[in-house]
């Protein structure tokens, strides 16, 4: 009897979408699995896990196909930023399709894809058909908050997130290897993107110096929905 691939989603407002994504990966790992994990708005400018994951060996494989860092309020983004992003989103979906059609995976890790989908960068119905059309054997979680109705409607398992307490609240800085997932040979260009976004933002002129001296979790604790709407928590 062929094994029944499981769809999994990790959506919410809370941090750990991804995480708990990596933990299933790193589970897979210990079982033999061979995985993919498709980042859909994630760069791939120094963040942690990319290095982590390398040390699991051939195993595993990461592609970071995003633009980087968007705003979830929908209202507050440019067409022109827009465009870029769901250009860039595009051929990941072109990509995803391909790799989960190949039927050499075990697990394929969809990371953000759920954010991607609220931002009308990828279509939710072209979801819903591929993943009714996956190898049966395929594994998949699916992260991002907002997650559609019709995606939560086809999966076997759904666990949302919720924000209880954060430690920004106490003022505590993200921890390296917890919260933290710059490697510092790229964070000065990621410093960079967050000084401008920011900066855009609030209509201020924010050098990525003042960043650091006023920290990233000053700048989340003086909007909540910043703090909350920022890929980097998840």
């Amino acid at each position: 009897m062929e094994e029944h691939g499981l769809i999994l989603v990790n959506t919410g407002n809370g941090k750990g979408k991804t995480t708990a994504a990596l933990g299933v990966v790193l589970r897979a790992v210990g079982q033999g699995f061979k995985v993919l994990i498709l980042q859909f708005i994630k760069s791939g400018n120094g963040y942690g896990e990319l290095a982590g994951l390398a040390k699991l060996g051939d195993q595993v494989e990461i592609r970071s196909m995003g633009k980087g860092f968007i705003y979830y309020k929908r209202d507050e983004v440019g067409e022109a930023e827009l465009a870029r992003h769901k250009e860039a989103a595009q051929a990941a979906w072109r990509t995803l399709v391909e790799e989960v059609n190949s039927d050499k995976w075990d697990l394929i890790v969809m990371d953000e894809i759920n954010n991607a989908i609220n931002y009308e960068l990828i279509d939710v119905h072209s979801v819903v058909e591929m993943l009714n059309n996956k190898p049966k054997r395929l594994h998949v979680v699916l992260t991002g908050r907002y997650a559609k109705p019709e995606i939560i409607d086809m999966a076997d398992t759904v666990t949302e997130m919720k924000v209880v307490k954060h430690a920004y609240e106490k003022g505590i800085k993200a921890a390296k290897g917890i919260e933290f997932w710059f490697n510092s040979k790229k964070s000065k260009k990621i410093e960079k993107e967050l000084a401008k976004t920011i900066s855009k933002m609030y209509n201020i002129v924010i050098s990525t110096e003042v960043l650091n001296i006023l920290d990233i979790k000053y700048v989340y604790k003086t909007n909540q929905e910043v703090n909350y709407g920022c890929t980097w928590l998840h």
